[in-house]
């Protein structure tokens, strides 16, 4: 049997891909303000009428001991958190799914219905995953903490998903 190699580096891919997607990018800007940086310059979200609001998913262990254990994802995410409400980003603009708590369906209700409450049109959306990824037959995949890594087509968050939510 082929054994699937497992890489931590596709989830923080996916974050940046996801800011580049929105062609937004986060810079702390004085007193504690999150400015957007644009194409032709920075704007901050308060002046364009706009908030950051952030997903931020993490995991060391899973449900299947086939995929290997990470030791910072978890605390990449806790990290990340506290460094957007460091400049200014409301912690109930930010959703931290981390361990048990990061099961497919928890990460994809936020994505498709926490998200879609919390930002609005002007609002610039942060999404930053630490996890394991992979690239199969039928696309990219990210591993949840219930994910089977026999099945990870069908258990894991499809990139394409991941795309035409946000």
């Amino acid at each position: 049997m082929k054994q699937r190699r497992f890489s931590r580096w596709w989830g923080g891919l996916c974050a940046a891909l996801c800011l580049l997607c929105l062609g937004v990018g986060l810079e702390a800007g004085t007193k504690g303000e999150i400015a957007l940086e644009e194409e032709g310059g920075v704007s901050s979200p308060r002046k364009r009428g706009g908030k950051v609001v952030a997903l931020l998913v993490g995991l060391n262990r899973y449900k299947d001991k086939r995929f290997r254990s990470l030791r910072y994802a978890e605390k990449d995410a806790r990290d990340m958190k506290r460094y957007l409400e460091s400049v200014g980003v409301k912690s109930r603009d930010i959703k931290l799914l981390v361990g048990k708590q990061a099961t497919l369906v928890k990460v994809k209700s936020a994505l498709g219905k926490w998200l879609r409450q919390r930002a609005r049109r002007k609002d610039a959306v942060f999404v930053f995953v630490s996890t394991h990824g992979e690239k199969l037959e039928h696309g990219n995949f990210l591993v949840m903490y219930d994910s089977d890594a026999a099945n990870l087509e069908y258990s894991g968050l499809s990139g394409s998903f991941l795309e035409s939510t946000l």
